[in-house]
C-alpha cells in the first residue's frame, strides 16, 4: 500500500481510476451516462466538466481509411461561446491557416474540403499563414 504523502502524475492517476472501476463492476462493460456521472461526481469533478467531457466522448474523431491515407477526418469539439461568433472564428483560420474552403454548411455543421486553388496550397506549403 501507498503512503497518504504519495503523489501521482495525470496519466498514472488516469489508470489508477480505471483500474478501480474495471475492479468494482466485475463483469460490467459499459456504463450509462447516469453512472459515470455518479462515479465522477463521487470523485469531486463538476457534473458540467462531466458533460462536455460526455458530449465530446460522444464525438470521437474518427477517419475513413481507404488506401494508404486518410480519405476523411472528422472531429468535432464543444467550445464555449456564440454558434455564430465560433463559426466566423472556424471559417477565418480554415480558410487563412489550413488552406481549406467551405463546401457545405448544414446548420451547425461545417463540412470542409482543401482548397485546390495555386495560391493557397503555395500559401500553406511555404508557411505563408496568419499563424505561420
Amino acid at each position: 500500500m501507498t503512503g497518504p504523502g504519495a503523489r501521482f502524475d495525470k496519466g498514472q492517476m488516469e489508470r489508477i481510476i480505471a483500474r478501480a472501476v474495471e475492479a468494482q463492476s466485475g463483469q460490467t462493460d459499459s456504463f450509462s451516462a447516469e453512472e459515470v456521472m455518479r462515479i465522477a461526481g463521487e470523485l469531486g469533478i463538476p457534473p458540467d466538466a462531466v458533460r462536455r467531457a460526455i458530449a465530446e466522448e460522444l464525438r470521437t474523431p474518427h477517419s475513413s481509411r481507404k488506401g494508404w491515407f486518410d480519405s476523411e477526418v472528422s472531429s468535432s469539439r464543444m467550445v464555449d461561446g456564440a454558434p455564430e461568433e465560433v463559426a466566423r472564428k472556424v471559417t477565418g483560420w480554415m480558410q487563412r491557416n489550413e488552406a481549406m474552403r467551405l463546401r457545405r454548411r448544414d446548420g451547425a455543421v461545417q463540412v470542409w474540403e482543401k482548397d485546390p486553388r495555386p495560391l493557397a496550397n503555395l500559401r500553406a506549403g511555404l508557411g505563408l499563414t496568419a499563424g505561420g
